[in-house]
């Protein structure tokens, strides 16, 4: 019967004659080879500035300028030829050095008390490169080149953007070096011009390529050097080079990245203020961490371009000194966009940093990555169509959550060690549940949205929250601890001056705990129910005081007063974004039922109701109100906090224990299940703090008894959750931590009692 409904519904839609969005897979033409989204030039520049912006620093900008600009010839001078003579010949000609012209201009700048961009680091191989070219404008060509006296070649004509990556190596005597795309031979004819390399390897897996290359090094370089150990040539795999050699190349040898990766925030701030690790091996050292892991889990969408800067800039005396830390994609960044996932925002980056960002940065971090987010951010999935999906680092066929999904994806990949989300709706919880992390939701005004991305502006009624994402709860309470500082307070003045209350968070004292093992809305999985009744008495064997509580009238607060707040307007105001656009799947049918006339979905809730009661609630709550009608409504959402909170009073709770939804589901099934959201998004509605802590995984008997679930409903939404968790041995599951308004320390310190019971392994201390 429910399906016959359905299918009436969907037939009715089809013969009323409203524009719906067009989808993707409606245009399957368009996202076809014939018509890419992106021209292959654009992707290279994107990976150009990922990799290299972080490797040259401050020199990246102009570097990229300079392969950008049209294309210039130079006549590469050959030190193993009569030199002087070349130069002297050269100049005849009108050509100019502009290798030495540059560093000419540095040392003027320099002595004129101007800072320069380039270090003189950067420089020391300058002086033996004299590559030579004419002015702006003149198109003369140079003369062949011709063996000189000591019967080697005396120039070698090149595309003066060649010797970038030769410059800005910052070639130090005695450096050994590795060129893993060396043919034709430009760039390791100007390695060898150098005099820095004690040994340079020339590589190219083409056959062709390196008979070009041993051409031009018998043409170029004297039979005793070729034959001697400054220069080999090889032809092998370079992605095996660590195989090969190890880590003879690298910059430090005796770094060890997996010790580094693994250690916990608050033992590597440590570690980076004694000095005992650098912040530019961490960084780098995570840079290539999420490089590896975004090519298996597609959760980062840029990386910010001037986060080398930043490393040289970051005050040391900060409580995050040279601590990397990714942020979701909502959060602008002066120079970069922040786009969630629509077109409208492509092309339009931020003028300056949102304050959280320019806090982190004053307490010393460093801002590396933009993370992933599901299109508009109103899905508890993570695909959009410009960045595409983001998977579950644990498993490729789930989804890692949303909308803070590219960061539960990278945190628990390893890829970062600290990342900023946010939340409206478990935006934070859903993500750090499905992929085995910590994260935590703070009352909605404690830490400054001030410069945050959004799709809907000035809604109220529910609150969004910014909080930090890590793989244990220590860090988030470092984070936390940095963020709520004078700074904050000074730049943001809406936000609380309140710092972070020490004591609270290191109290031992007995806590007196409601639980609860279902809200009666979303039944919990076999997974979840266990994994709070394991964590009841785990806290009760410690000696704490376990108390059943669940807050009053759940469904009224989900159906009217979440629902009725996010979608005041009709859903006018978020349907703005999508003008023109593709509407990306993991949204459902959201856009669809928005666009509908109010009278159509007052008619579809009618229907529905008998088979669907919950749909026909939220169908009913997306329409619009009058502003006295959304006046009443928030005054209904204060009365019922005011009524939970005096229900938590009347016990003596200190916090409360919950189920959080677990394991991940599968790919698009977010979309489907929107009632799910209702362990995470009653925490909105009372703006209560809520934090999530990974205790268990799926087990092969929570997997057989999902067999059975059917939920309390049988509806869709309880199909598609029944479905959408098979094939879930082994991922994780997570409890959720709550506290009351304001209570941020408590939370943390509940969560942190919940970690060392459950997970003694993630203690860093």
């Amino acid at each position: 019967m429910a399906a016959l409904t359905l299918r009436g519904v969907r037939e009715l839609l089809k013969r009323v004659d409203f524009a719906t969005v067009p989808r993707r897979h409606r245009h399957k033409k368009k996202w076809a080879a014939t018509e890419p989204k992106f021209p292959a030039v654009r992707l290279a520049l994107q990976y150009f500035d990922m990799t290299y912006s972080v490797q040259f620093g401050d020199l990246w900008p102009s570097i990229r300028v300079s392969l950008l600009s049209e294309q210039k010839y130079g006549a590469l001078v050959n030190n193993f030829a009569a030199w002087d003579h070349v130069s002297a010949k050269l100049e005849q000609l009108s050509a100019k050095d502009f290798v030495n012209e540059a560093i000419s201009h540095w040392e003027l700048q320099s002595e004129g008390g101007k800072s320069a961009a380039p270090s003189p680091a950067s420089w020391a191989c300058s002086p033996n490169l004299r590559c030579f070219t004419f002015a702006r404008g003149d198109v003369s060509r140079f003369p062949p080149a011709r063996p000189g006296s000591l019967g080697v070649m005396d120039y070698y004509l090149m595309d003066a953007a060649s010797l970038l990556p030769v410059l800005a190596l910052g070639l130090q005597p005695g450096d050994i070096v590795l060129d893993l795309c060396a043919a034709p031979g430009g760039k390791t004819l100007a390695l060898l011009q150098t005099g820095c390399c004690r040994n340079l390897a020339a590589n190219d897996l083409s056959t062709s390529r390196i008979a070009r290359l041993q051409k031009i090094l018998h043409s170029y370089v004297p039979q005793e050097i070729r034959d001697g150990n400054r220069v080999r040539v090889t032809s092998w795999d370079g992605r095996k080079w660590g195989e090969l050699e190890g880590d003879t190349y690298d910059r430090n040898p005796d770094l060890d990245s997996e010790a580094l990766l693994a250690l916990p925030l608050p033992q590597l701030v440590q570690k980076l203020h004694n000095r005992e690790l650098s912040p530019e091996a961490v960084l780098f050292t995570y840079v290539g961490k999420a490089w590896e892991v975004n090519k298996g889990t597609n959760c980062v969408t840029s990386y910010l371009a001037d986060c080398e800067t930043q490393l040289s800039q970051a005050p040391r005396q900060g409580l995050l000194y040279g601590v990397p830390v990714s942020l979701k994609e909502c959060f602008t960044y002066k120079g970069q966009d922040s786009t969630l996932g629509l077109s409208l925002n492509e092309g339009a980056p931020a003028e300056c940093d949102s304050v959280v960002v320019h806090v982190l940065k004053l307490q010393g971090a460093v801002p590396f990555v933009h993370t992933n987010v599901p299109q508009s951010m109103f899905s508890y999935d993570c695909s959009n169509p410009l960045f595409g999906q983001t998977v579950n680092p644990w498993k490729s066929s789930k989804s890692p959550g949303g909308s803070s999904g590219g960061e539960g994806a990278l945190i628990g990949s390893g890829g970062s060690p600290l990342g900023l989300g946010t939340d409206m709706g478990g935006s934070i919880r859903f993500p750090s549940s499905f992929c085995g992390i910590c994260g935590l939701k703070p009352t909605g005004n404690r830490l400054s949205k001030s410069g945050l991305k959004g799709c809907v502006y000035g809604q109220e009624a529910v609150r969004p929250s910014v909080g930090p994402m890590a793989r244990d709860v220590e860090s988030l309470a470092l984070c936390l601890r940095a963020l709520l500082c004078e700074d904050m307070f000074r730049l943001d003045p809406t936000v609380p001056p309140l710092p972070f209350r020490e004591e609270i968070y290191t109290s031992s004292q007995p806590l007196r705990v409601g639980y609860y093992e279902t809200d009666n809305y979303t039944m919990p999985t076999p997974a979840m129910k266990r994994a709070v009744l394991e964590t009841k008495q785990s806290l009760e064997a410690a000696g704490h005081t376990l108390v059943p509580f669940l807050p009053s009238n759940i469904p009224h607060a989900l159906e009217t007063l979440s629902t009725g707040g996010l979608f005041s307007d009709g859903g006018h105001t978020f349907l703005q974004n999508f003008k023109g656009d593709f509407v990306d799947s993991c949204l459902g049918d959201l856009v669809s039922i928005l666009k509908l006339p109010q009278w159509l979905k007052g008619l579809l809730a009618f229907l529905v109701k008998p088979l669907l009661p919950r749909l026909s609630a939220f169908l009913s709550n997306m329409k619009s109100r009058s502003a006295g009608k959304l006046w009443e409504l928030q005054h209904e959402i204060e009365v019922y906090r005011k009524t939970v909170i005096a229900q938590w009073r009347a016990l003596d709770l200190d916090v409360l224990l919950t189920p959080m939804l677990g394991p991940a589901l599968d790919l698009n099934a977010p979309g489907k299940a929107t009632g799910a959201v209702s362990y995470t998004m009653l925490y909105n509605c009372l703006d209560f703090p809520a934090g999530v802590v990974p205790v268990t995984t799926v087990t092969a008997e929570d997997e057989a008894q999902m067999e059975h679930y059917r939920g309390y409903f049988g509806d869709i939404w309880d199909k598609v959750l029944q479905k959408g968790m098979k094939k879930s041995v082994g991922l994780p599951v997570a409890v959720q931590c709550v506290a009351l308004p304001w209570q941020e320390e408590l939370c943390l310190r509940f969560m942190r009692e919940v970690e060392r019971l459950m997970t003694p392994e993630k203690q860093s201390s």
